[in-house]
């Protein structure tokens, strides 16, 4: 009777604390970022789980459908800001190679937008990727980004409801933290290609297939950084002497190479690197940023970090123990295959130049890693998702306060321990692979 009452106390006020993220989530976001930490805290260090209730578990389900459609709901209500931007803009520059005369106004704003203005004309030079301009039609921009978001939407309900798993009811709360929630707002396209890459958590053999690749091909003809999933195929498969299909792959990476280099070069094309102190990240953002500030703040960073990362390197098996839970010997071959490829896509979308939702795409590799990390590990990991972008708690700008400046070196202290523990997993992946061919 005395534990069954304890069990229900337990759950009530868990119930009570699931309820309060609810209201904060919408009204005062910065406080419900803390709670989801300390949330986490809890979680992780809690072995009682009796909190688990069928109420608590769906109300966390529930969750994140509440948060965004809540979002949206008073979006469409007020209509006095954008949402979808960056889909539209996407949409609109594809129309424009059909009919650079064009001019679309986004929704909910006054802003406007013309072909021209974008840098089309009768001599334009297309963008998003040589495959962009095999799109000849002319879509509606906003009723097709509704479309977008609709199927994206869906899959994501589709995803919450299929996992059965408890142990990953966090991620719940994860995808409304900054970068899921600025990917949201602005339906960025790297959402589908998120989607489309944990097709592999199905059955990472997915990579055999000429359909798999055949639509990888394509994202890469959008945007760069899918062909670093390849890059990552094929250095596991060489490590493993898995040559059976590596012909296969090395051939479409380097007709992707050479398709993306001659497009870049050929057409005099620059990569866009944004650049601000609270909604963009990356390492070439930060050099560039240290560039403009004082040559001398580069060159101490670079040689800072460089001798950092050369320390972790040769201290990297007394580190293990603080990363990792799990001895490297039990890990099995296809985990290896998902942590390689998602390394080498994180370490590249971190090293550039990117907009704050681009850090969502991490999740791969955490979700890749996850049941391998100790406690404190995970925990980092997820309080490096709250704080990449800033915006959200520091507005458009950053003031020179104390409460603004701490923030911003904590979330650049977290994003450097995170890329450089991203590098660490990929070394020892790697040194596990030879050492199991050996």
């Amino acid at each position: 009777m005395i534990n069954e009452l304890k069990i229900f106390k337990l759950s009530t006020v868990a119930t009570v604390f699931i309820a309060c993220l609810y209201l904060l989530s919408n009204f005062f976001y910065e406080y419900f970022i803390l709670i989801s930490i300390l949330f986490f805290i809890y979680l992780f260090n809690s072995k009682n789980k009796n909190w688990l209730t069928k109420t608590n578990v769906n109300l966390l389900k529930f969750f994140p459908i509440f948060f965004y459609l809540l979002r949206i709901i008073t979006i469409f209500i007020h209509q006095n800001k954008s949402i979808f931007w960056d889909m539209q803009l996407f949409l609109f520059k594809l129309n424009c190679q059909v009919d650079w005369s064009l001019h679309y106004t986004y929704k909910f704003t006054t802003e406007k937008m013309e072909c021209i203005s974008l840098g089309f004309g009768p001599f334009s030079e297309y963008i998003y990727g040589p495959f962009a301009r095999q799109f000849n039609i002319t879509l509606n921009p906003w009723t097709s980004s509704i479309f977008i978001f609709v199927i994206t939407f869906s899959t994501m309900i589709y995803l919450i409801y299929k996992q059965k798993n408890n142990n990953f009811l966090f991620l719940n709360l994860l995808i409304t933290f900054p970068p899921f929630l600025f990917l949201f707002q602005t339906l960025n396209h790297d959402i589908i290609f998120i989607f489309y890459f944990l097709i592999l958590f199905k059955n990472e053999k997915f990579l055999a297939s000429n359909l798999y690749m055949f639509f990888l091909t394509l994202l890469t003809l959008f945007k760069i950084y899918p062909i670093f999933i390849l890059f990552g195929v094929i250095v596991y498969k060489l490590i493993s002497k898995d040559y059976e299909n590596i012909k296969k792959i090395t051939i479409v990476s380097l007709i992707n190479t050479v398709v993306l280099l001659w497009y870049y070069n050929s057409l005099n094309i620059s990569v866009p690197s944004p650049i601000s102190k609270v909604n963009t990240f990356g390492l070439f953002h930060d050099l560039t940023l240290l560039e403009s500030i004082n040559t001398v703040y580069l060159y101490i960073f670079i040689t800072s970090l460089s001798i950092f990362l050369i320390s972790l390197f040769i201290l990297r098996q007394k580190l293990y123990s603080s990363i990792f839970k799990i001895q490297i010997k039990e890990w099995k071959t296809q985990d290896s295959l998902l942590i390689i490829i998602f390394s080498f896509l994180s370490i590249f979308i971190n090293s550039y130049s990117n907009y704050g939702y681009k850090f969502s795409l991490n999740i791969l590799l955490f979700l890749a890693v996850f049941k391998f990390l100790n406690k404190n590990m995970t925990l980092l990991f997820l309080i490096t998702f709250a704080v990449i972008p800033l915006q959200y708690f520091v507005g458009t700008s950053l003031e020179n306060n104390i409460v603004e400046l701490f923030l911003f070196f904590l979330s650049k202290t977290l994003y450097y321990c995170f890329l450089t523990f991203t590098f660490l997993i990929l070394v020892f992946n790697i040194e596990k692979l030879i050492q199991s061919k050996n």
